[in-house]
């Protein structure tokens, strides 16, 4: 019936229970585990956050870090738009995420994020996921890394933004950058 969060994958739910230290759960559904943590069952904690009715996009949502964090917004209950280049992946993510839907975009490219913002009617939550990371020292990166690098991880997101922001302002919505 409940199932302990400490014990879930990282594909399931990327909070782990050390992480909740001094989290208070009502007495009958706490458990010490060991010293210094606890078990929290995953009901209790997904009661407390819960996105009914809400919309939000992740860039890069289909795999890694975007794809449990589509995961665990579908499980609090928000419809969920999986942004990402590969469409295949994001295919299959939305196929698997009931209520989701999956968007081919390159957020380096302004065509493709107005596209996506102009096909998205409401939006609450905008997640700034999509990101890429270079191995090497500046005598090692080359020019057209380094500008790629850049476009993808600053221009991207602030373009995601600029289109969003409306909608965001609209609703109240919220903006989550990871990076």
């Amino acid at each position: 019936r409940y199932r302990p969060l400490g014990r879930l994958s990282t594909a399931r739910g990327f909070l782990k229970c050390r992480t909740l230290r001094g989290f208070r759960a009502p007495e009958p559904r706490r458990k010490s585990s060991a010293p210094g943590t606890c078990v929290i069952y995953w009901k209790i904690l997904m009661s407390a956050f819960r996105l009914d009715g809400r919309v939000a996009l992740v860039t890069g949502g289909a795999s890694g870090i975007g794809a449990a964090t589509c995961r665990a917004f579908q499980s609090a209950g928000a419809s969920v738009i999986i942004a990402d280049r590969n469409a295949a992946q994001a295919a299959a993510l939305a196929q698997e995420l009931p209520g989701a839907r999956a968007a081919v975009c390159d957020i380096t490219s302004e065509p493709d994020v107005a596209r996506l913002i102009g096909a998205t009617e409401r939006l609450d939550i905008l997640v700034n996921n999509a990101g890429i990371g270079l191995v090497g020292n500046i005598e090692e990166t080359s020019l057209e890394d380094f500008e790629r690098l850049f476009r993808v991880n600053v221009t991207g997101l602030y373009l995601v933004t600029r289109a969003a922001l409306p909608r965001l302002l609209e609703s109240r919505g919220s903006i989550v950058n990871i990076g």
